[in-house]
């Protein structure tokens, strides 16, 4: 074999290499560790847990509607998990083998004189490939098999078949491309613009009178009948795929739970897939892309020809151009993500299968301007082009052609070491940011609050919640073949809504009840002591047995349950709740998560941050009332904190914040703490009391209003702790040691109450309330009944 043919293979074999060491980088960096919190609700409908909400995607849900019919919801997770890294592999094979056939042909023609200029070659082309695959859309979208991940292949097997049907000249390519895209356009309705995109791009190469030769589809007669036969094929396909689609929506009871109304069928069917063609971006959105992505694409591509044609000098300006667009491509896939234009507005762009396709073309764009400075540094020899277009004043010497030529030596002489050393930047500004573990330990906390969700329902067949960790909380009982029904309280009364409260229902009184919402449902089997009440697990609606003056039911981690825990397994829980918050303070301690993540994730994360916040206040309650100081204060500081570096919380104490805005002004947190304790509101006085504790954790008057506040609402342990942070500074304030006692009434410890209401007689002796508070104390520590409605903090 020669050396000719070797260089070949080499060329055939290093796609693979390529995708092979992606699929490594991606499989070693825990790429697939966890399932991604957006691909919950696809799982349960794939696993018959739930109908589908919307038409697509279903070619996926049906794809692993099989593997967990036929191999068990377990292995359809560790396919999706396997197929992750594999399919990011793939794509950099095909990635690899679109960024070569993008290149003109100039540049391979001269590339492939020598040795060294096929490597020059490579370099590029795997730079452009690693670019598109390690961007953070692209590389979040091959954790698993997902949806967008599944269209992304499809989508770039349909680009190299059109590239293959304008190289080859073959219309048998053309039309599997169209056949292609109807069937990915009835899944994305994106697509659509593919095989638009191929005609216009044969089109105008059939009008390039370079290009008129003996090839079929270099003949614009030729090339019409062929476009025209694509367009029918592609509609055909598109139309059967479509009902497919339809068919397998109704199959798996999607039109049942549709909230469409008269429309279910193909009316909504077609509205749907217009508004989900709307819907990919907003305005700015658009806007964005146009400006960060297409527009730099389209000069590029349009004048990238002429500026690698070796007989031609690059003018300064375009050099200038390209290097700027070049380092805005790049930083799109760097470790920098405040350079990255999908956050600059987030949310602009709402489809990240288009944002994909956003980095694959400003990886393209990189990989032709990096080619356009490698034509210029390697293949260009300026000194001959000098001679050649001043043949006369190169032989007199002329000092301004001679300046000329001595100009490109040092620009010469110092870029050619940049692009040697230029690979090696683009590597180690984008691979060690995927050893970044933030992300997978977000992923990992989330998931794991779903597993721990599930096991502490036990045989409950009914889980109230916010609606936030539903679907995956439906798929971990599935998994250990329990069948548990997950009830938001925050659902609606939508068709969809209603469908997932009432399945599997049988009473009609029930049903209705379910129709209504959970709330209501809730609310009516606590009030009428429903036997179904019994043995539920709970999230929200805590409130309804306080308010009924029913038992609480027993905390465990991160769920109550009416019928309590087995043997030790509620201590066991609470500990594993312990552990997992201290996993998230870990994370804010080591810096802001919310920067690493995503928007899905990082609002699951900020949700399951305040759900074990939440249980952590039940079992502080819990402990109060076992009169187990130690423990109260334990869970009450580590609520604390949690609460404090969740921003979704404060976001909704501060809109009780801002309550007092009195005579037209704003209130400073100081004047609305002074004005709630005048006029003895402390829940008011408590929502300004959170911003004075933040700067002063030991103010007199904002922990007053705090254990006040907590005092009404029943929960002792926390006003007990604030009480005693006014005696820092304030030892012999009778108020404080008087409200004090009573609050260590409340929670049974007797002694302590006596001690500090003495303590406040002495200091306060003709006080009437610390009299009356004394006399109670002494009651109670002599058995004698005492009303609660007369202990009262004053």
């Amino acid at each position: 074999m020669d050396l000719s043919s070797r260089q070949v293979w080499f060329d055939r074999a290093l796609p693979w290499l390529l995708g092979a060491g992606v699929a490594a980088l991606a499989w070693f960096t825990g790429n697939s560790l966890e399932l991604p919190p957006e691909l919950w609700d696809e799982v349960a409908v794939a696993a018959s847990l739930r109908p589908p909400a919307h038409e697509f995607p279903i070619v996926w849900q049906n794809i692993l509607s099989i593997v967990i019919s036929n191999f068990g919801i377990d292995a359809g997770i560790r396919c999706l998990k396997l197929a992750g890294p594999v399919s990011l592999g793939l794509l950099a094979v095909m990635a690899f083998r679109l960024f070569a056939g993008c290149l003109p042909g100039v540049m391979k023609k001269d590339a492939r004189r020598t040795s060294w200029g096929r490597w020059i070659v490579r370099s590029l082309v795997i730079q452009g490939a690693l670019l598109f695959v390690l961007s953070d859309p692209v590389w979040r979208a091959g954790r698993v098999l997902s949806p967008e991940m599944l269209s992304l292949l499809a989508t770039l097997l349909i680009f190299l078949l059109g590239m293959y049907a304008m190289e080859k000249s073959k219309a048998s390519y053309a039309y599997l491309t169209g056949a292609l895209s109807g069937f990915a356009a009835s899944e994305i309705p994106l697509a659509f613009l593919v095989p638009a995109a191929l005609s216009l791009c044969l089109f105008r190469r059939s009008l390039d009178p370079d290009r008129q030769d003996e090839q079929p589809l270099n003949n614009p007669a030729v090339l019409t009948v062929v476009l025209r036969r694509m367009a029918w094929i592609f509609v055909l396909c598109w139309i059967a795929a479509s009902v497919v689609n339809l068919a397998s929506f109704r199959l798996n009871g999607g039109v049942g739970a549709a909230d469409a109304g008269a429309f279910v069928g193909v009316v909504n069917y077609l509205l749907n897939y217009i508004a989900a063609s709307v819907k990919v971006a907003n305005a700015f959105g658009w806007m964005l892309m146009a400006a960060v992505v297409l527009i730099p694409l389209l000069i590029v591509a349009a004048r990238v020809r002429a500026l690698m044609d070796v007989k031609k000098f690059m003018p300064v300006a375009y050099g200038c151009f390209l290097a700027v667009v070049c380092t805005l491509a790049f930083l799109q896939s760097s470790g920098f993500r405040d350079f990255h234009f999908w956050r600059w507005s987030y949310g602009s762009i709402r489809s990240q299968y288009l944002l994909c396709l956003c980095l694959f073309a400003t990886s393209l764009t990189a990989m032709l301007t990096l080619s356009a400075f490698a034509t210029d540094i390697y293949f260009r020899n300026h000194g001959k082009l000098l001679r050649t277009m001043f043949p006369e004043e190169m032989e007199v010497c002329n000092p301004i052609v001679w300046r000329v030529l001595r100009s490109f030596r040092p620009s010469i002489g110092l870029l050619r070491p940049v692009m040697r050393f230029e690979p090696l930047v683009v590597l180690a500004l984008a691979v060690p940011f995927k050893f970044d573990q933030t992300v997978h330990e977000m992923t990992s906390i989330v998931n794991g609050i779903v597993r721990q969700t599930a096991d502490e329902c036990g045989d409950s067949t009914m889980l109230f919640t916010d609606g936030s960790f539903d679907a995956a909380v439906e798929v971990a009982a599935k998994k250990d073949g329990r069948r548990l029904k997950a009830m938001s309280m925050m659902s609606g009364a939508g068709r969809y809504d209603t469908a997932l409260r009432t399945r599997g229902v049988e009473s009609e009184e029930d049903q209705t009840l379910l129709s209504i919402g959970a709330a209501d449902a809730l609310r009516t089997w606590v009030t009428t002591e429903n036997p179904c009440v019994s043995n539920i697990a709970l999230q929200v609606g805590l409130e309804l047995w306080r308010k009924n003056n029913l038992p609480m039911p027993r905390a465990g981690g991160l769920v109550s349950r009416t019928a309590g825990f087995p043997s030790g397994m509620s201590e066991s829980y609470a500990e594993s709740a312990r552990s997992m918050a201290e996993r998230i303070l870990r994370l804010y301690a080591d810096g802001k998560p919310m920067e690493s993540g995503y928007p899905e994730l990082n609002s699951l994360f900020l949700f399951g941050q305040w759900r074990l916040s939440r249980m952590c206040r039940m079992r502080a309650n819990e402990a109060d009332g076992r009169h187990d100081v130690k423990t109260s204060e334990m869970e009450n500081a580590l609520a604390d904190q949690l609460d404090r570096f969740n921003p979704e919380w404060q976001k909704i104490q501060e809109k009780m914040d801002w309550i007092g805005k009195q005579d037209g002004m704003r209130l400073t947190p100081r004047e609305g703490l002074r004005l709630g304790l005048e006029r003895a509101d402390f829940r008011l006085a408590r929502s300004y009391a959170r911003k004075v504790v933040l700067s002063d954790a030991d103010d007199v008057h904002a922990n007053f209003a705090l254990g006040m506040g907590y005092f009404t609402e029943k929960q002792y342990g926390r006003a007990e702790m604030h009480l005693k942070k006014c005696l820092v500074r304030a030892p012999r304030e009778p108020a404080v040691l008087n409200n004090l006692a009573i609050v260590q009434l409340r929670l049974g410890r007797f002694a302590e109450a006596e001690t500090n209401a003495l303590q406040a007689l002495r200091h306060f002796p003709d006080s009437s309330e610390i009299k009356t508070t004394l006399q109670h104390i002494r009651a109670a520590r002599e058995g004698r009944p005492v009303e609660p409605s007369q202990l009262r903090c004053r």
